[in-house]
């Protein structure tokens, strides 16, 4: 079996034998997806469409933001999804099951 592997997006699993017309199969491990986070927080109003991973936490989506703007990532801001609910900086994006095009909200903590 050789396994070739591309962090964040997929992992390829060459097994011999396993059907006639192609060897290949692709098992997908990594949910690859786009959020979009929507800001209205002071000096990062705006919306940015972030490339992310169902194992990413809501903390490096949070950076990923703060990355795509040119700022240095504070402490202060959270996410929230559209019912409101704050989402714990260190939990996985798939514990909250974000998906492919959902959107986000960025603000300051206790605001």
């Amino acid at each position: 079996m050789k396994v070739v592997s591309f962090r964040r997006i997929c992992h390829f699993v060459y097994v011999s034998g396993v059907s006639s017309k192609n060897d290949l199969v692709i098992f997908n491990f990594f949910t690859k997806m786009e959020v979009i986070i929507h800001s209205n927080v002071t000096g990062l109003l705006g919306t940015a469409l972030i490339s992310t991973d169902s194992e990413e936490t809501v903390g490096q989506l949070i950076r990923a933001f703060c990355d795509e703007k040119g700022i240095r990532n504070r402490s202060d801001l959270v996410l929230t999804n559209c019912r409101q609910d704050v989402l714990n900086k260190r939990e996985k994006l798939s514990v909250y099951d974000i998906r492919n095009g959902d959107e986000l909200y960025l603000s300051v903590k206790g605001i």
